[in-house]
């Protein structure tokens, strides 16, 4: 995944700078000797292309970006050990006579390679060096993120961590300064270093960064704040960072990629965000654990059930309580409420519970019981 990723990447680089393009010059009848040629252009597109032409006329061409995390992809996939990739193959022609769909294949086939092996220069160094790069981080977190298990824990944010983003717009992490980089308190028993053993790709682990304490043969010692499990409550200020960490903490579960400023922030797989979702649809959930009792809406004989609660428009404090009920059905270990976003989306528990972040990790054996603690 990590090398289906990074090849998407490079390749839309190149396709911004209009280097997927190919001229081919051919004759009429086929003969090189004619002087009756045709210019063939090819262009090559990704599969998303189409999709997000609508969006590109509002921004300018080279600010199109995929976000940063490494996901599944299907124009871009590994199968049997071979990187297989999907494209749209543009052909525009200057003469009006057709040719036959053997020749076309045959230029299309030596286009696409000639054009491939120019954004994909294997060979070179450099590009190996980037690619190993990239893979190596994305390794490094997926096994950060399995040592979490190991030590109870469900989440883990590494030291000069750059957490807050440029805007609530972009994906890109802010500059620093004003962003202030992560630092686990001292003397708590939450911070703490994490030994990864990276093996052969301990060469291509990039030692310039901030968030790495020491590299030791072929291990790799991160320092950080380790969030456990049970019951964490992250308190504050306005702009002290509460929300901003919490979902740094939400998007852990997914890989990044390097200069994100959230590589070495990794939570559990299972990880879900709670919030309140005014007017969502429900069906036959059991909230009881939250709400025992229901006004009977006006022309309803009999009042509601809340063990076997359904609606075609939920409140805040009811969607909050099905999605929490429905997360740990799913399986769910992990449940991250912020009580800033409930806001957004109706009162939901703001009435409940204080202003801060609200971390709650339980067993799916003990689930019921853990939330009635709660």
């Amino acid at each position: 995944m990590a090398l289906a990723d990074f090849a998407s990447r490079h390749f839309l680089a190149f396709h911004q700078r209009n280097t997927t393009a190919e001229t081919v010059v051919v004759n009429e009848d086929g003969n090189v000797e004619n002087n009756h040629r045709r210019h063939i252009s090819i262009h090559l597109e990704t599969l998303d292309e189409g999709l997000l032409k609508k969006r590109q006329r509002r921004k300018r061409k080279g600010q199109r970006l995929y976000p940063p995390y490494v996901v599944e992809r299907s124009d871009f996939f590994c199968c049997d050990g071979i990187l297989r990739i999907n494209v749209c193959v543009i052909i525009q022609s200057t003469s009006k006579e057709p040719l036959s769909k053997e020749r076309v294949k045959t230029i299309v086939s030596g286009s696409c390679q000639s054009i491939f092996r120019r954004v994909f220069s294997v060979d070179d160094p450099t590009f190996q060096k980037r690619l190993l790069e990239h893979i190596s981080c994305v390794a490094l977190q997926q096994r950060l993120r399995s040592h979490l298990l190991s030590i109870d824990a469900i989440a883990f944010i590494s030291d000069g961590s750059i957490l807050p983003r440029k805007s609530g717009a972009s994906f890109s992490p802010m500059a620093s300064p004003p962003a202030v980089a992560f630092k686990a308190p001292p003397n708590s028993r939450m911070s703490t270093s994490i030994s990864i053993d990276m093996g052969s790709l301990i060469d291509y682990v990039s030692t310039s960064s901030l968030k790495i304490e020491s590299i030791h043969k072929s291990t790799v010692v991160l320092s950080g704040l380790v969030v456990l499990q049970g019951v964490t409550l992250i308190c504050g200020g306005g702009y002290h960072g509460k929300s901003t960490t919490l979902q740094a903490i939400a998007v852990g579960q997914y890989d990044k990629i390097s200069g994100d400023g959230r590589e070495f922030c990794v939570s559990v797989p299972d990880a879900v965000t709670v919030r309140a979702e005014d007017g969502r649809y429900v069906n036959n959930c059991n909230i009881s654990a939250f709400i025992s009792n229901l006004p009977t809406p006006p022309g309803v004989n009999t009042p509601l059930d809340t063990q076997h609660f359904s609606t075609r428009d939920s409140s805040g404090s009811t969607s909050q309580a099905t999605n929490v009920v429905e997360a740990i059905e799913f399986g769910a270990t992990c449940l991250l409420v912020d009580e800033d976003i409930s806001q957004l989306y109706g009162k939901g528990w703001s009435d409940a519970f204080p202003r801060y972040g609200r971390v709650y990790h339980t067993s799916p054996l003990q689930s019921k019981w853990s939330l009635q603690c709660s």
